[in-house]
């Protein structure tokens, strides 16, 4: 496959656009800022997403001999490293993003496996392959940044061939940020790590000592606001409440509560794979954001609030499988 990065550019907006077509345009605009510094701003989190790749998704697709693969809102290429570096030389996976600085970040950080990959900027409920071309599609903490969800996994059932999987990871479950425990735990354990861990004391006098200059959400408003003002999407600039609600529309909710955080995953794999096998699925993250650090601390962790709190982890993850056309000729689910 090729490296080149293929760019479409922004599709022409009139200002009174869908909000879906606004949102789009906004994580495009967010993401290209924020290309450079994603993988420093995001290490914690690398740290513990990579191991569903590394210990679930490579061996899976290297034992069916996967050879052709989608990975959709590939971001700095944490899924297609992971992926390529696990598979048979010969496997190789269209990598789409709506961001040309994310892909080529992803291109230079793949190094030779990018012989391997080609790259798309654009629209991942538009997948530039006929109709079962793909033998797995992978999606990494990107579906919540979709408007239309349903378009897009529509898109993941056109191009999967009959036993393909769709591995999708990393996502808001709702029915943690519904539940009126967890999410307080969550609050409370953030606490204690900020202002009782000396590490944490440590770090925090060394930036207030030396403070870095790391850029923010807010170094970003300013810069999205021109763009879209300027191409004639907004008529008056973005909130930065605003502005996080357009970049996580199923995880940010500034509105006093209206409408649901996150996904039920159960609805999600009925509703568009609903003659799928689920092979795998994956709640953890009971603890939140301060534990990532510690991964045995956050393993042991999520292992005894999963006995308690069953399916109610704050990120989910999962492979299902397409029928293979004896089963759909059959009927069997």
């Amino acid at each position: 496959m090729s490296h080149e990065i293929i760019n479409n550019g922004p599709s022409p907006c009139p200002a009174a656009q869908d909000p879906g077509q606004l949102a789009a345009r906004v994580n495009e605009i967010y993401h290209d800022l924020q290309a450079a510094e994603f993988d420093q701003l995001h290490s914690r989190r690398y740290r513990v997403e990579r191991l569903f790749w590394q210990r679930h998704v490579a061996p899976l697709l290297a034992k069916d001999g996967a050879q052709v693969g989608v990975d959709l809102c590939t971001g700095t290429g944490l899924v297609p490293g992971v992926l390529l570096a696990a598979m048979d030389a010969t496997a190789a996976v269209l990598c789409i993003d709506l961001s040309p600085k994310a892909l080529e970040k992803a291109r230079q950080k793949l190094g030779a496996l990018a012989t391997r990959a080609a790259f798309h900027a654009g629209d991942a409920a538009s997948i530039p392959l006929p109709d079962g071309a793909a033998d797995w599609v992978s999606m990494n903490a990107g579906l919540h940044h979709i408007p239309d969800p349903g378009r897009l996994l529509r898109e993941v059932d056109r191009v999967l061939r009959p036993g393909g999987v769709f591995c999708l990871g990393h996502e808001p479950n709702q029915a943690f940020f519904t539940s009126r425990f967890l999410p307080r735990l969550e609050r409370v354990i953030w606490h204690l790590f900020w202002y009782l861990s000396p590490v944490r004391n440590i770090r925090r006098l060394g930036r207030r000592l030396r403070p870095e200059n790391r850029p923010s959400d807010r170094d970003y408003l300013q810069p999205i606001n021109e763009t879209l003002i300027a191409e004639g999407l907004i008529g008056s600039p973005l909130t930065f409440a605003q502005l996080h609600d357009l970049v996580d529309v199923h995880t940010h909710r500034h509105d006093g509560g209206a409408g649901k955080v996150g996904f039920m995953v159960d609805e999600l794999i009925c509703q568009h794979f609903p003659y799928y096998t689920v092979e795998r699925l994956c709640f953890a993250d009971y603890g939140g954001e301060m534990i990532r650090n510690h991964l045995w601390l956050r393993a042991a962790f999520d292992r005894v609030m999963l006995s308690l709190f069953p399916r109610r982890g704050r990120l989910f993850s999962f492979i299902v499988r397409k029928p293979t056309l004896d089963t759909i000729s059959s009927g069997s689910p």
